[in-house]
């Protein structure tokens, strides 16, 4: 399957190809190295070129960065932290970097992010753990909790096209009681978005994960609402391509719905006509006994394509829609 074929290019790093610039340098950061911020690395850092945090707590003003701008040419950085996870810490009195996105906002292009947490923006009610405004985003191994939104990335009109990717992930508790915050919430100018290896869970009125992309891949994943949560594991609002492999969606008590697709589509930043979602050796569990586990919009209702095999429904057979039948490899009943 050429789905999981890409997977396994991201997880073993070579895929988004990037650009290999000469003489690059790294840039060490820490109470004992001679960068005491990201912020001060990244003041020297030029396109390629590697910074390294050592772990630990990095606080509101010492945390907050911008990386590269809309219109610069700064491009595919690597930032990781060592010696276990950098953790850049922000609060309800924090302001954020490029005037409120986040604690760390990205415009470079092919940037890599690995073994970072980001917790605690509360600055207003969009401020994110990081705010992605750039292509081809790796995030690898990175923490991200309690903020009022967790990622949040680009839509069409600031980029359209490549990647977003987040790997062995952890995304949890962000959200503001809205309903309009999310773990993830991914913008309608992103062609693919991957989440792989990761875990999702507890959001605060909102979606685990939201994408608006053209294709939206959940691989070996688990989005779980869990006993602090309330709302729905994954919304693909404008349709698209929606790929569930190897994962695990659960609900609680409160909700049925597990996967909500197309809703938006007769709107603003629609996708084409088509689409279809894959639903493939993934167990989707729905303790509630009323409602519906799939909310299917109208607007293409009998347009798309699914596809579902070789996945475990714990579910009442009336809330799922119509959607499932026990052929394919499927089941449905108590686990």
């Amino acid at each position: 399957m050429k789905v999981m074929e890409m997977a396994d290019k991201i997880r073993a790093g070579i895929y988004p190809a990037r650009t290999v610039y000469d003489n690059l340098a790294i840039f060490q950061v820490g109470p004992d190295k001679p960068y005491k911020t990201p912020a001060d690395a990244l003041a020297d850092a030029k396109s390629g070129d590697i910074i390294e945090i050592d772990a630990g707590e990095y606080h509101d003003a010492d945390a907050v960065m911008q990386i590269g701008s809309r219109q610069g040419t700064l491009r595919a950085l690597t930032i990781r932290g060592v010696g276990g996870r950098a953790y850049m810490l922000g609060s309800a009195d924090t302001p954020l970097a490029a005037g409120g996105e986040g604690i760390w906002s990205v415009y470079a292009h092919g940037t890599r992010i690995e073994n970072i947490g980001f917790n605690g923006a509360a600055f207003d009610g969009s401020a994110s753990g990081i705010r992605i405004n750039a292509m081809d985003i790796v995030l690898r191994n990175c923490h991200v909790s309690q903020n009022n939104m967790g990622v949040l990335t680009y839509n069409s009109n600031q980029y359209d096209g490549g990647d977003i990717i987040l790997i062995e992930c952890e995304l949890d508790g962000n959200g503001d009681n809205s309903g309009f915050s999310h773990n993830v919430y991914i913008g309608s100018g992103c062609d693919n978005f991957w989440l792989i290896d990761s875990f999702s869970t507890n959001v605060k009125v909102g979606y685990l994960a939201k994408s608006r992309a053209k294709n939206t891949h959940v691989i070996n994943s688990s989005l779980v609402i869990g006993e602090k949560g309330r709302g729905v594991p994954l919304d693909a609002p404008n349709g698209g391509n929606l790929y569930v492999i190897d994962s695990t969606l659960q609900n609680g008590e409160n909700d049925a719905r597990l996967i909500r697709y197309d809703e938006e589509s007769n709107i603003e930043h629609y996708q084409p006509d088509t689409g279809f979602y894959l639903l493939c050796n993934s167990k989707f569990i729905a303790p509630k006994t009323s409602g519906n586990c799939f909310d299917i919009g109208e607007f293409r209702k009998h347009k798309i394509k699914p596809e579902i095999y070789d996945c475990i429904f714990a579910a009442e057979k009336s809330i799922l829609g119509g959607f499932v039948s026990e052929g394919n490899g499927n089941y449905i009943g108590k686990l």
